[in-house]
């Protein structure tokens, strides 16, 4: 079992605009993920997880429906010592 770091941002579907943090600057979401999960099970690599994730949020999670699009800015495979920081 692997863990990832996946950094992400939003994008409003209307208007196409960029979610931002009250100062202007990028809304950012760091999230960890457990290739222990079902979703993410059979991922090998950073890319396959940034694919994955993308694709759930987008495609699977709401069928186009969801007010968002997500877009992964960065895949980090974290060591034992980051997973329990």
């Amino acid at each position: 079992m692997k863990y990832y770091k996946v950094s992400a941002m939003n994008i409003d579907r209307d208007g196409l605009v960029v979610k931002t943090n009250e100062d202007g600057s990028l809304w950012i979401r760091d999230e960890v993920i457990d290739t222990g999960n079902e979703i993410f099970n059979d991922c090998k690599n950073e890319y396959e997880v940034e694919e994955r994730y993308e694709s759930f949020w987008n495609r699977l999670n709401g069928d186009y429906l969801n007010r968002e699009i997500v877009k992964v800015l960065e895949v980090q495979l974290l060591n034992q010592l980051e997973e329990c920081a």
